[in-house]
């Protein structure tokens, strides 16, 4: 080969070399410095994920619907790390008071403004009853022995607590939705007399007497009081409406064993539970004016749910996600066995379920209520008598 060839082989070899190291080694505007082994020998393919949606995010096997969860379990708020005996909501935040001490407190519906109202110290405290306004309560209290409730009138004034004690023989007791009233049953051996007090236990008028006992009052609108026989799965339940303008009592469901059940806040609806067999529950609603039931969709118990404020149809319930072959309703009320619930919005006339809360909390819910405007579910997780809101309305 002649000096002239080779010298043009040279040429030819070094401008393709001198364009390789030019290609390789220059990096894509943006692109971090790999190096010019990771341009012949990739690790693997990578998409563009810059401009894709939300669920491309996920875990493997995670879904949307999982992601959906995610955010509703994000408004759900522990709003105490103590056990509370009762809450209620008054003047746009939460009064409850302290289960091991009895103090009353105030608190914002997203946990602000912490407040301690009364600090009159009274152990052992179970329950309370709110008046309208939350400015009384009665309080029921397990005596030194462990083995009796007393119960006791209370009116917050100041920094105080003040108050009288009822009646030994009462069994259960209510409060009025309009007014400053009360209502609690006296069971003397086997007859349960009904009376209507203010909550200084003063101006008492018996309403009813019954030839039985053994029932729970509520009372879910201003002319109405219903009494509904303790509910087990080894009875047949009742539940009965005291009509305060006549006086009359009226049947309204019957024969049910397990039977619980609650009166909308209109007094034209009833969500009630039962048990079918030894260890499945039915939840239904019964529009009273023709006899109307509705299947709830959901098993739960009533004692799980609560009618909404602002519209005749919504209705909110915790329902366990697995119920446990033990006899309901009887092993939950006695403490044998517990729920891990999650929390719906219902339709009452339609039907319609909406998840609002899957369970990632550990809770048991009881004693719902909501706010006026119905933003807010209150309840308490039984498990530990912690109090806890989920916020329904977005925004606020």
């Amino acid at each position: 080969m002649s000096k002239k060839r080779i010298l043009i082989l040279i040429i030819i070899v070094a401008v393709v070399v001198i364009g390789l190291i030019f290609v390789f080694i220059k990096k894509p505007a943006g692109e971090e410095n790999k190096g010019i082994l990771s341009r012949f020998f990739p690790a693997g393919e990578k998409e563009e994920i810059t401009s894709r949606p939300l669920a491309t995010t996920t875990a493997p096997g995670q879904t949307p619907e999982d992601l959906q969860t995610q955010k509703q379990e994000a408004e759900l708020l522990k709003l105490t790390q103590e056990a509370i005996a009762g809450a209620t909501f008054a003047n746009g935040k939460v009064r409850y008071i302290e289960r091991a001490t009895g103090h009353l407190y105030e608190i914002g519906p997203s946990g602000e403004e912490k407040n301690r109202i009364s600090n009159t110290t009274i152990p052992r405290i179970l329950e309370a009853v709110w008046s309208k306004n939350a400015s009384s309560s009665v309080i029921r209290i397990l005596d030194e022995t462990g083995e009796n409730l007393r119960n006791f009138a209370a009116a917050f004034t100041g920094s105080s607590t003040q108050g009288v004690f009822l009646p030994s023989n009462l069994t259960s007791v209510t409060a009025s939705p309009a007014e400053n009233k009360m209502f609690y049953l006296l069971k003397n051996n086997r007859q349960t007399s009904g009376l209507q007090a203010d909550f200084e236990n003063k101006n008492r008028k018996e309403l009813i007497s019954l030839p039985f006992a053994e029932f729970l009052a509520d009372w879910p609108e201003k002319n109405s009081i219903t009494l509904l026989s303790k509910p087990s799965n080894l009875a047949e339940g009742f539940l009965f409406k005291l009509d305060l303008k006549t006086l009359s009592l009226t049947k309204l469901l019957g024969n049910i064993k397990g039977l619980f059940a609650k009166m909308s806040p209109d007094g034209k609806k009833i969500i009630y539970s039962q048990s079918i067999g030894n260890q499945n529950l039915e939840t239904n609603i019964l529009i009273i004016a023709d006899s109307q039931k509705i299947p709830l969709g959901i098993a739960t118990l009533a004692d799980k749910c609560v009618f909404a404020n602002g519209s005749a149809n919504a209705v909110y319930c915790a329902a366990p996600r697995f119920i446990p072959n033990n006899s309901l309703p009887d092993a939950w009320y006695q403490g044998i066995v517990s729920f891990s619930d999650g929390f719906w919005q219902i339709d009452s006339e339609s039907g319609t379920l909406k998840i609002l809360a899957g369970g990632a909390e550990d809770i048991d819910a009881i004693n719902l209520f909501l706010d006026p405007e119905d933003k807010f579910l209150f309840f308490t997780n039984k498990k530990d008598n912690t109090l806890w809101r989920l916020r329904l309305a977005a925004g606020d």
